[in-house]
Protein backbone atom coordinates (compact mmCIF):
# COMPACT_ATOMS: atom_id res chain seq x y z
CA UNK A 1 0.00 0.00 0.00
CA UNK A 2 1.21 3.73 -0.77
CA UNK A 3 1.05 5.81 2.14
CA UNK A 4 1.51 8.94 0.27
CA UNK A 5 -2.25 8.34 -1.54
CA UNK A 6 -3.72 8.45 1.96
CA UNK A 7 -2.53 12.49 1.97
CA UNK A 8 -4.82 12.94 -1.56
CA UNK A 9 -7.77 14.75 -0.94
CA UNK A 10 -9.84 12.45 -3.58
CA UNK A 11 -8.93 9.65 -1.62
CA UNK A 12 -9.60 10.57 1.63
CA UNK A 13 -12.80 12.01 0.68
CA UNK A 14 -14.12 8.34 -0.58
CA UNK A 15 -12.41 6.77 2.43
CA UNK A 16 -15.36 8.98 4.48
CA UNK A 17 -17.72 7.89 2.37
CA UNK A 18 -16.79 4.18 3.12
CA UNK A 19 -16.17 4.87 6.61
CA UNK A 20 -20.04 5.49 7.27
CA UNK A 21 -20.81 2.21 5.23
CA UNK A 22 -18.11 0.18 7.30
CA UNK A 23 -19.64 1.66 10.44
CA UNK A 24 -23.15 0.01 9.93
CA UNK A 25 -21.20 -3.04 10.39
CA UNK A 26 -20.41 -2.39 13.99
CA UNK A 27 -23.80 -4.16 14.90
CA UNK A 28 -22.48 -7.55 13.93
CA UNK A 29 -19.29 -7.25 16.30
CA UNK A 30 -19.19 -7.44 20.00
CA UNK A 31 -16.66 -4.52 20.06
CA UNK A 32 -14.86 -1.76 17.82
CA UNK A 33 -11.66 -3.63 17.95
CA UNK A 34 -12.60 -6.38 16.29
CA UNK A 35 -14.37 -4.06 13.76
CA UNK A 36 -11.71 -3.23 12.39
CA UNK A 37 -9.72 -6.52 12.71
CA UNK A 38 -12.09 -8.21 11.08
CA UNK A 39 -13.99 -5.96 8.99
CA UNK A 40 -12.36 -2.22 8.54
CA UNK A 41 -8.91 -3.33 7.79
CA UNK A 42 -9.41 -5.61 4.93
CA UNK A 43 -12.29 -3.54 3.14
CA UNK A 44 -9.51 -0.50 3.80
CA UNK A 45 -6.66 -2.71 2.17
CA UNK A 46 -9.18 -4.35 -0.46
CA UNK A 47 -9.95 -0.81 -1.18
CA UNK A 48 -6.48 1.14 -1.15
CA UNK A 49 -5.70 -2.24 -3.86
CA UNK A 50 -7.98 -1.45 -5.67
CA UNK A 51 -7.11 2.86 -6.27
CA UNK A 52 -3.58 2.10 -6.64
CA UNK A 53 -4.13 -0.67 -9.45
CA UNK A 54 -6.22 2.05 -11.18
CA UNK A 55 -3.76 4.40 -10.99
CA UNK A 56 -1.27 2.46 -12.44
CA UNK A 57 -3.36 2.20 -14.95
CA UNK A 58 -4.06 5.50 -15.65
CA UNK A 59 -1.02 6.28 -15.57
CA UNK A 60 0.37 3.31 -18.25
CA UNK A 61 -2.43 4.78 -20.30
CA UNK A 62 -0.90 8.22 -20.37
CA UNK A 63 2.99 6.69 -20.52
CA UNK A 64 1.92 4.50 -23.86
CA UNK A 65 0.25 7.20 -25.19
CA UNK A 66 3.35 9.69 -24.96
CA UNK A 67 5.68 7.15 -26.49
CA UNK A 68 2.70 6.92 -29.08
CA UNK A 69 2.96 10.73 -29.56
CA UNK A 70 7.17 10.66 -29.90
CA UNK A 71 7.31 7.19 -32.45
CA UNK A 72 4.69 9.03 -34.33
CA UNK A 73 6.65 12.37 -34.53
CA UNK A 74 10.08 10.74 -35.06
CA UNK A 75 8.21 8.52 -38.20
CA UNK A 76 6.87 11.53 -39.61
CA UNK A 77 8.92 12.86 -42.70
CA UNK A 78 9.42 16.43 -40.70
CA UNK A 79 12.78 18.07 -40.87
CA UNK A 80 14.99 17.46 -38.36
CA UNK A 81 15.09 20.36 -36.20
CA UNK A 82 10.74 20.34 -36.47
CA UNK A 83 11.20 16.99 -34.75
CA UNK A 84 13.03 17.93 -32.00
CA UNK A 85 11.09 20.91 -31.04
CA UNK A 86 7.29 18.91 -31.29
CA UNK A 87 9.32 16.47 -29.35
CA UNK A 88 10.66 19.36 -26.73
CA UNK A 89 6.70 20.13 -26.49
CA UNK A 90 5.37 16.60 -26.25
CA UNK A 91 8.17 15.59 -23.22
CA UNK A 92 6.74 19.41 -20.98
CA UNK A 93 3.11 18.29 -21.21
Amino acid sequence: MNPAMIQDEIIKEKIRNKWTIWKNQKRYYPDETLLWERYVKKQLRYFMRQEEAERYKDHRQMENHLYECIYDILRSNNPRQINCLLLNVTEQN
